[in-house]
């Protein structure tokens, strides 16, 4: 859940959206009428039938400070209006419709972000609608400096976009119920999602039931990019993408506030260079209770370059990479890892990966050799904490409570519970009771942890192992 404080300037409820900064209801609440690419200025204001286009309601809407509601009931709005161009926006406005299969804005415009908004006081929501892309090198929309964009139970798909299709550079970037779907880019360096928030302790990119799926990056590009900000993530689902560079990038800035927290992400059937790839020094990020399956990568699953990143709770099973299937640790980055369950993860250069000057820290973790390659490889520092378990394999280096066994003895891959899949020890699995080390109250399916722990990803419930 958001947290209530933090995310204060939007409050979302039955009836719809109430903003903090604005208590009182919409200063004007403006109905399109018709669905063509019109411009009358004062088409809205006349009521005259089918003379109130989605571009004119704009231009009310930018005529007062306040926040105004535009609707936009069942159908599907063009913006494809050479002579008037890209749709301008410098007020606050809410753009709501009945449903991303029920409201469609299609943007014609080919090479240019549809939607422009720019102002300190504006900030932008579409909700409950779909954006769809009808033109090469289409974006949708994008926020220059304004307080923030937020797109609630809405989707991106089908666009050919060459820099972004979402995007907003200064300010805060909030996604809920979120679709992302079958985008297209072959612009180098090119990210759908990209949020740039200003440097600062006020600025998020925050996001909550996604589901970003089939989207095909260009070479150096993203399917998602974040700078600077507070960045928090729940409940994702990431699949079916690949991209040159990365398909989720992270940017930090050193700067002390703007940590990554993850949880309940289940990224799959990805392919690029890195899957999430965590890069400049961040105050320290952290992800959970997620699931890493069926990815192919070059160079790590997770990627952490001169970074700092702590995993833990989550299960890595059946992704490839050429070094580092499960995790990478690159020109001075830290990891920790702990109970981690991974298994079934072949690489040429190490599950674990780390570069010398780079180290990785396992504590109750889980692991079974790569095929045809170590647990730990790559000349950097790998640490035991204790209480892992390995199979046959003693390239990592050891502790006296760590377990080395030619069996971990765990169910298949599959829904034990919890937001994404996990492996449940059978019985008699040696990792059963195994440690000692607490790192958190709730294992990755969100059941609760009792000492004596099990080691790995999951905690057996009782009657359960």
């Amino acid at each position: 859940m958001m947290n209530a404080l933090r995310f204060a300037p939007l409050l979302v409820g039955a009836t719809g959206f109430l903003f903090a900064s604005s208590a009182q209801a919409a200063y004007q609440s403006i109905v399109v009428d018709t669905t063509a690419d019109t411009f009358d200025p004062d088409g809205c204001i006349d009521r005259d039938p089918g003379n109130c286009s989605l571009r004119s309601a704009v231009h009310q809407a930018n005529q007062t400070p306040e926040w105004d509601e535009i609707v936009l009931p069942t159908g599907t709005y063009v913006i494809d209006n050479p002579v008037e161009g890209v749709i301008d926006v410098s007020a606050p406005i809410h753009f709501k419709g009945d449903g991303p299969n029920a409201s469609t804005v299609e943007f014609h415009l080919p090479g240019v972000v549809g939607i422009q908004a720019t102002g300190a006081n504006t900030y932008l929501v579409f909700a409950s609608m779909a954006l769809e892309g009808a033109a090469p090198d289409a974006g949708a929309v994008y926020g220059d400096h304004i307080q923030y964009l937020y797109l609630y139970d809405a989707a991106v798909r089908d666009f050919d976009y060459q820099s972004m299709i979402v995007g907003i550079e200064g300010g805060s970037l909030l996604l809920q119920e979120f679709d992302a779907t079958d985008n297209v880019s072959d612009d180098f360096g090119s990210m759908a999602i990209y949020g740039e928030a200003e440097p600062g302790p006020n600025s998020y990119v925050w996001a909550e039931d996604l589901f970003i799926s089939d989207n095909h990056g260009a070479d150096g590009g993203s399917i998602v990019h974040v700078d600077y900000a507070e960045k928090w993530f729940d409940r994702a689902e990431i699949a079916h993408n690949d991209a040159g560079r990365a398909i989720v990038e992270f940017h930090g800035g050193g700067l002390g506030f703007e940590s990554p927290k993850i949880y309940n992400l289940y990224f799959h059937h990805n392919s690029s260079h890195a899957g999430l790839r965590f890069i400049d020094p961040h105050a320290g990020g952290y992800l959970q209770k997620s699931a890493f399956t069926h990815n192919s990568m070059a160079f790590g699953t997770i990627k952490v370059e001169n970074d700092l990143l702590s995993i833990s709770h989550s299960t890595f099973a059946f992704n490839n990479a050429m070094t580092g299937s499960a995790i990478s640790a690159v020109d001075g980055g830290r990891v920790f890892a702990f109970d981690l369950t991974v298994t079934d993860n072949p690489a040429i250069f190490g599950t674990f990966h780390a570069e010398p000057g780079s180290e990785i820290n396992m504590q109750a973790d889980a692991v079974e050799p790569s095929l045809g390659s170590d647990i730990c490889a790559g000349g950097g520092t790998f640490v035991s904490y204790g209480a892992n378990a390995f199979v046959g394999d003693a390239t990592c280096p050891g502790h006296a409570t760590d377990i080395l066994t030619n069996d971990l003895m765990l169910q298949p891959l599959d829904q034990y519970g919890g937001f994404s899949p996990s492996r449940l020890p059978m019985p008699g699995s040696p990792l059963i009771d195994a440690s000692t080390f607490w790192w958190g109250n709730e294992d990755q399916r969100g059941f609760p942890r009792e000492t004596p722990f099990d080691v790995g990803a999951v905690e057996c419930q009782p009657g359960e192992c």
